[in-house]
């Protein structure tokens, strides 16, 4: 459902936007299907976010790296093997 939901939403334009449309589509999902149990948590706090002097950013999740262009586009890597999650 995530990379269902992420694939069908509108580019993000920049990091911050990024950020904002991974952790909305956790959410609506959690909302959804979850019902408190298997909880799914998005980059709850800016201090797991490096900004780049080149307008890119890194985003880190217990078991995500989330690699993001300054033009908004992303992709999730899984920290433990390195394999690409999703692209965006």
């Amino acid at each position: 459902m995530f990379k269902n939901n992420l694939s069908k939403a509108t580019n993000p334009s920049n990091p911050k936007d990024a950020l904002s449309l991974i952790n909305k589509t956790l959410d609506d999902i959690e909302l959804r299907h979850a019902g408190g149990n298997d909880r799914m948590f998005g980059i709850l706090d800016d201090k797991y976010v490096t900004y780049h002097s080149n307008g890119s950013a890194t985003a880190l999740t217990k078991r995500y790296r989330i690699e993001i262009q300054s033009n908004g586009m992303f992709s999730i890597f899984e920290r433990k093997t390195g394999n690409l999650f999703f692209s965006k």
